[in-house]
């Protein structure tokens, strides 16, 4: 009986640090920072609009990571126009950086359709504005997490304009 409840303890604390160490592992696979590098238009058509965007990803922890997945739909003054889809993987070095090639599928019929929203939008806002919302799928070792990404700007912003030239 004595044994039973020395081996229910032990197995207890197994389960508490490695419950523990799972935890913070997640911790760290959040600590990391994007932006966009560059972009560059691949192919205009009627039908299909490439572009291909470059994403710096800096891993601020000290583990390395895989980025297994990227789901991101791109949002013109709020109307869906595209998406990222990538399943190649890459690699997040502990404390370091990488750029990560992407490319953007924008569908120019959707833009065609809602052109009067869009523009109307922007000329109320005197800008236009782009939001980036989905996820990444990252993995370290055997801990796996889906970080949200959610992220909005604008072309003054982008460009680096803060003020309107007077």
């Amino acid at each position: 009986m004595k044994k039973t409840y020395l081996a229910i303890s032990g197995i207890s604390i197994l389960a508490l640090a490695f419950y523990g160490y799972y935890k913070y592992q997640l911790k760290k696979l959040q600590d990391f920072e994007w932006k966009i590098k560059s972009f560059n238009l691949r192919k205009f058509s009627l039908n299909e609009l490439l572009l291909d965007v470059t994403f710096l990803f800096t891993n601020k922890s000290d583990v390395e990571a895989t980025i297994k997945k990227v789901y991101i739909d791109l949002y013109v003054q709020g109307i869906n126009v595209g998406y990222i889809q990538e399943v190649k993987g890459f690699v997040l070095p502990a404390r370091g950086t990488s750029s990560v090639p992407l490319t953007f599928s924008v569908n120019p019929q959707a833009i065609f359709k809602n052109v009067i929203s869009i523009i109307s939008g922007a000329g109320a806002n005197k800008d236009l504005q782009f939001t980036l919302k989905g996820y990444a799928n990252i993995k370290s070792g055997f801990v796996s997490t889906t970080i949200p990404i959610d992220y909005t700007t604008t072309v003054k912003e982008y460009l680096g304009i803060i003020k309107p030239i007077t």
